[in-house]
Parts: C-alpha cells; structure tokens; sequence
C-alpha cells in the first residue's frame, strides 16, 4: 500500500462510500458486512490524509470522525465558546460606550467652567493629606520633601503674605535664628512647612512660630513670653491678635492699612505693646 497514489487512494474512498450506501439501502441490513465497510473507509480516508499533507479527499483538514455522543460534546462547547465571545464583545461595547459618554460629560463640564470664569482654567485646589507619624497626627504637606528638623521651608513664587514672616521674627527675637535652615521648595502649595524632631512637619506661619517660641532654646531670651507667658488670659489676648492679623492680611492694601490704622490707633493710644508691658506675638 505505501506506493499507492493520492489518485488511486480518492478512487477507492469514493468506491468505499458507494459501497457503504449500497449496504445500508438493501432489504436484508448486514451489519458485519457495513461495519467492515465503514472501518476500510475511515482506513482509506486517513491513509489519503497522511499522503497529502494532512489535507482529506474533500479538500478540507482532515478530523477523525466522532462517535454521536462526542459530536454532541464538541457541538455544545462551541455553542458556549460563541456565546463567551457574543457576551466579552457585548461587554466591552458597553465599557466603550460608558467611557464615550464619560469623555463627553468631562468636556462639557471643561466648557461650562470656563464659560463661568471668563475663559480661564479654574484654580485647582490643593487639599493636605492626614499622615500619621509616631504616635501624633499632623496635616501632610503637599510636598514630597520631607523636611529636617527646624528646616523652615516655603514657596519662593508665593506672595509675601504666604511666607513664613513670623516666625522668622520669632526667631530672630528669640536669638534662635541661626538654629533654623531654611529651605526653598517650588513642589510646596499649602503654605510654609517646619520640621519637627519627631520627623513630623507643622505647617503654617503662626504654628511654626509658636513652636519656635515655645523651644527650650528660646526661653532664654523670652520665648513663652512671645506667646503671652504662662497666664491663660494673656495667652487669649495674643491669640485675639494673631486671629485678627490673619482676618485681614488678605485684604487688598487700602482696605488692611485702613483697618490696622483705625484698630491699633485706639489699641496703642496709652501702651505700648498690645499685650501687656513686653513685646509678643501680637505686635
């Protein structure tokens, strides 16, 4: 059989098939007879097969035929395979949809708020991030920096009502200056930052200059003073006038000159310091 040829091999499965439905169409069924038909086809259809490439009779790649109950195995699995696929291409419809519809909602959001300030991009709004160091709570900086201790660190482009003034002043007043390092920080949005020994960060003007007025460092030269002493109603008093500086240093420059003028008039026109006979923080 191995010199027979691709020809001969397809005119024998043709004769085969022929024979086979001669056997089923008879009167008298010979099972034996068809059964050794069927397996001499099979036979022959996979012996043309292996000759020519893998490629049937029919022109087709060749598969060796199923029994019924694996024809209905294989037919069931391709019906979910089709029905996995129908759903996976209806699912990423959907998502493509969603993000059309989402891409079309953000545009015209992005129209309507420049509609409403007068064509320029709203001021993005910087929120501080809670961070838990050791076992005390402070309010993150919006740099990714993390600050020394006493490094005193601020935003070189911020207006000058947006830097660490006083506690500068404090610490100059306290003779402490030269233990603080400051630090320019262009990454910095939330205001002046100060360093803690704890690895923590205190932000803000005012909190880092209490802190440098309460340091052990500074009592020397009247740190606690500064703040108004260890008496509760003096320390009230300066608060009142640290709060009230902080109301208006974001007036325009008429307005804080005219109210400071009116306020400290009448606050000065018998003392010489806001609080008390020594200079504090109020002043």
């Amino acid at each position: 059989m191995t010199d027979v040829t691709l020809e001969e091999l397809k005119a024998k499965v043709e004769a085969l098939g022929e024979k086979v439905k001669t056997l089923k169409s008879s009167s008298e069924v010979d099972k034996d007879a068809i059964g050794a038909a069927v397996k001499e086809l099979m036979e022959s259809k996979l012996m043309y097969a292996e000759k020519n490439n893998g490629i049937g009779v029919d022109g087709k790649p060749y598969e060796a035929p199923m029994s019924k109950a694996e024809k209905k195995k294989k037919a069931k699995a391709d019906k979910a395979k089709e029905a996995e696929a129908s759903g996976k291409k209806e699912t990423s419809n959907t998502a493509n949809a969603a993000k059309k519809a989402a891409k079309k909602a953000e545009g015209k959001a992005k129209k309507a708020a420049l509609k409403d300030t007068g064509g320029k991009p709203a001021a993005k709004t910087v929120v501080p991030v809670r961070q838990n160091i050791g076992n005390k709570s402070t309010l993150g900086s919006s740099s990714r920096n993390k600050l020394q201790p006493l490094q005193l660190s601020f935003n070189p482009n911020v207006p000058l009502t947006e830097r660490p003034v006083v506690a500068l002043s404090v610490a100059i007043l306290t003779n402490t200056a030269l233990d603080v390092n400051i630090v320019s920080d262009h990454q910095r949005h939330n205001g002046p930052g100060l360093g803690l020994p704890n690895g923590g960060e205190v932000l803000g003007d005012l909190a880092a200059a209490r802190y440098l007025a309460r340091r052990p460092e500074a009592a020397p030269a009247g740190g606690l003073s500064l703040l108004g002493g260890d008496d509760a109603s003096s320390l009230a008093f300066v608060d009142q006038w640290v709060d009230y500086a902080s109301s208006i240093s974001r007036f325009p420059l008429s307005q804080k000159v005219a109210a400071v003028s009116a306020t400290l008039d009448t606050a000065l026109a018998s003392a010489t310091y806001l609080c008390g006979n020594i200079l504090s923080l109020a002043d």
